[in-house]
């Protein structure tokens, strides 16, 4: 894991990125998604100001790729969402990756975990939800059989 300059804690780091899932097990869970990848989520979702983060996993999930996103990848067959991955991928700048991967490693550190949308660890029984989260940050295993987990999903504006 790439280590920044920046110091955060679990509790600051959770308040930038705007809330997050702390599900308490062991330590692992394995992933195909790239710390990289994860960062640029955490920057989409960051991006995200005129619309529920629900709307930013779909079309980072239509993508197939935060980072293609990036690079003007947004695939959805409706037009509001493509405009949305527009305006989502001309907010987000070469700082905000660094945030991504800074926070990333500083949250690692801290024994907390990230799962996106995009990684085959994400929980099915929020997968399937409409109103899914970009990403989860949680502490211990996210176990695939556990359909009877309980997440703890909250932002930090609970007004807006």
């Amino acid at each position: 894991m790439p280590r920044g300059g920046s110091r955060h804690d679990g509790r600051i780091a959770a308040e930038f990125v705007g809330g997050g899932a702390y599900v308490r097990s062991t330590p692992e869970v394995v992933s195909m998604t790239t710390t990289d990848e994860r960062a640029a989520v955490l920057a989409l979702t960051r991006a995200t100001r005129d619309r529920p983060w629900f709307h930013t996993a779909r079309v980072i999930l239509d993508a197939g790729s935060a980072l293609a996103l990036l690079r003007g990848g947004g695939t959805s067959r409706d037009a509001a969402d493509r405009a949305h991955a527009a305006a989502l991928a001309a907010r987000v700048r070469p700082a905000d990756l660094v945030w991504g991967r800074e926070l990333i490693a500083a949250m690692f550190a801290a024994g907390v975990r990230l799962v996106t949308v995009l990684d085959d660890a994400y929980p099915g029984n929020l997968a399937w939800a409409y109103d899914r989260r970009p990403f989860l940050w949680f502490r211990g295993e996210l176990r695939r059989d556990d359909h009877r987990a309980v997440a703890v999903v909250g932002e930090r504006d609970v007004a807006g």
